[in-house]
């Protein structure tokens, strides 16, 4: 009867570590709006190295961290398929990106860029002219700065404006269900 026991007890201490031990693994099923997408794993020194083009279906470690990207794309956020901890069975996963373009995404940071900069040019050369008018004098150039300044954060809001809206429609975005 001990014997018994004791194999039984061994059978469970066998059991519980295989399964303790082995990777957790999810299917991924990848689907994307643009055929350049490409499914990246996170390696261990922070770099990202290509998985499979999508649309794809295939089991994935679900340790390690994904992301979808591709030649020309904005890359979405690093995400984790998380198995539900009741099943060591795989589950299934669908991801689904919309990808956007990095010339978009460029477009916005150099138009917000430039706009901020003339901003600040046109602000300056408002509280100077404000101030040198404020002085008095024989000469005045305070209200030529003043209507300079303002002029320059009118042609700022131009710039900024379609900046800023490229920089929000140009983002990458993977949802995942299960």
């Amino acid at each position: 009867m001990a014997s018994k026991c004791h194999v039984l007890l061994v059978l469970a201490i066998v059991l519980v570590t295989r399964f303790a031990s082995a990777e957790p693994t999810a299917v991924m099923h990848v689907d994307a709006d643009d055929e350049r997408a490409v499914v990246e794993r996170e390696n261990l020194d922070h770099t990202w190295s290509p998985d499979c083009a999508a649309p794809c279906d295939l089991p994935r470690d679900t340790s390690v961290f994904y992301r979808i990207s591709g030649k020309g794309l904005v890359a979405t956020r690093s995400f984790q398929l998380e198995a539900p901890m009741s099943s060591r069975l795989p589950s299934l996963f669908t991801v689904r990106a919309h990808m956007s373009t990095t010339p978009g995404r460029t477009a916005g940071f150099a138009l917000t860029s430039v706009g901020a900069s003339i901003g600040t040019l046109g602000f300056i050369a408002f509280v100077g002219g404000a101030s040198d008018a404020a002085k008095g004098g024989l000469i005045n150039f305070g209200s030529f700065f003043e209507y300079t300044g303002l002029v320059m954060t009118g042609v700022a809001l131009g710039f900024l404006i379609p900046g800023v809206i490229l920089l929000i429609v140009n983002r990458s975005s993977a949802t995942i269900t299960f």
